[in-house]
């Protein structure tokens, strides 16, 4: 499993979520976690669907606010990456 580099942490709703902010290829996306889910500034994505170049297609724990459930990062935004994968 990869980590996912977020910030701009911010109060959720509910005391027990946070917002933060994703940088992604096409802008900034917020998504809705709970707290637990936020280690050091990172958070678990699962492996990456796609890669061109140095971008990573990867798959978020939740949907953002912009409804995307998966999104386009570069790779230094993200910790453990692979090289290329293996279909």
């Amino acid at each position: 499993m990869m980590k996912l580099k977020v910030s701009d942490l911010q109060e959720g709703l509910h005391h027990s979520e946070v917002v933060v902010s994703i940088h992604t290829t096409e802008g900034d996306e917020g998504l809705v976690l709970g707290k637990r889910s936020v280690e050091r500034g990172y958070i678990n994505v699962g492996y990456p669907i796609r890669i061109k170049g140095s971008s990573f297609l990867v798959e978020l724990p939740r949907e953002t606010s912009s409804g995307k459930w998966r999104v386009w990062v570069d790779k230094s935004q993200l910790e453990d990456a692979p090289e290329k994968v293996v279909a």
